[in-house]
This record gives structure tokens, sequence and C-alpha cells, in this order.
């Protein structure tokens, strides 16, 4: 078995089987190699499956990373029930903790003004 593939092996051909005893020959076949370029819309169907794989490859890049995320935030969650600290959870008035000096002031206009603290109650009847 031969094969041709550039245009400076066309020429005259001939088939040759059987042993040592007995030949067979063929007779010549002529032989053209050309060479064809690729047409435009070839070269355009090319571009458009090298651009669909891309297209392919981002939108997998994309799932893998929300799933990333997701997996990340349920780790998250699961490292407080190991033993780690979870988040700090409200009082039950429903608001966070805040920093402060210990001074608490509520300010109505048709009331008196008071401290909030609870060990020390004082009514004022103004605030400056």
């Amino acid at each position: 078995m031969m094969t041709l593939t550039k245009p400076e092996q066309s020429g005259l051909y001939r088939c040759r089987s059987g042993s040592n005893d007995s030949q067979v020959v063929s007779s010549d076949h002529t032989v053209y190699i050309v060479s064809v370029n690729a047409t435009v819309g070839e070269s355009l169907g090319i571009a458009a499956f090298v651009l669909s794989l891309l297209a392919l490859s981002i939108n997998f890049a994309i799932l893998f990373w929300l799933g990333w995320q997701r997996f990340g935030a349920t780790l998250t969650i699961n490292t407080a029930a190991k033993g780690f600290p979870g988040p700090e959870k409200s009082p039950k008035g429903g608001l966070p903790p805040t920093e402060s000096d210990g001074d608490v002031y509520m300010n109505y206009t048709s009331q008196a003004y008071c401290d909030l603290d609870p060990t020390t109650v004082s009514v004022y009847s103004s605030l400056s």
C-alpha cells in the first residue's frame, strides 16, 4: 500500500500482485495530486466551531464557580456545628448588640426624656 500526499508525487502508476512464480501487473494509471486550499465557508465553519467550544468552556467555568460558591457557603455554615464559633445571634429584642458608652436616650416630643439604663433610671425634662 502506498499513500500519496504531495503534488510532486503525481505521475504514472501500476499495481503488481502475486508471488515470485506468477505476477499480475495492471495497466498504467495516471494519478494527479492537487492541493486544495480551504474555502471561506470552511474557514468560517472552523472559526464558529472554535468559538462555540470557547463559549461552552466559559459556561462550564461559570457553573463550576457558582457551584463552588454554594459549596463554600454550605461549608461555612457547617463549620459552626463542628465546634467553631458561628455567627452572633441577636438578643430577644431583635436588635444586634451595639457598642456604646452606656448612655442610651430616647427622644420624644410629647414626653419627657429618660435614661434607658435599667440600673439607674433618670428622667429629664429636656435633652441638650
